[in-house]
């Protein structure tokens, strides 16, 4: 039985995905999602974080 977690509103939380195109991997949670992908990491960063804000 998969047990699922919540967290109280205002309390962050990550998720990794190991993602070979990353720049397919934001468009297409970007519309999964609503998810949007700033430039917060350093260049050449093997890594990109993504924002979500409720409506």
């Amino acid at each position: 039985m998969t047990v699922v977690r919540t967290y109280p509103a205002g309390v962050t939380s990550w998720i990794d995905v190991e993602q070979h195109d990353v720049e397919a991997a934001q468009a297409f949670y970007g519309r999964l999602f609503g998810w949007s992908f700033p430039e917060a990491t350093a260049q050449n960063a093997e890594f990109s974080t993504s924002q979500f804000t409720p409506s």
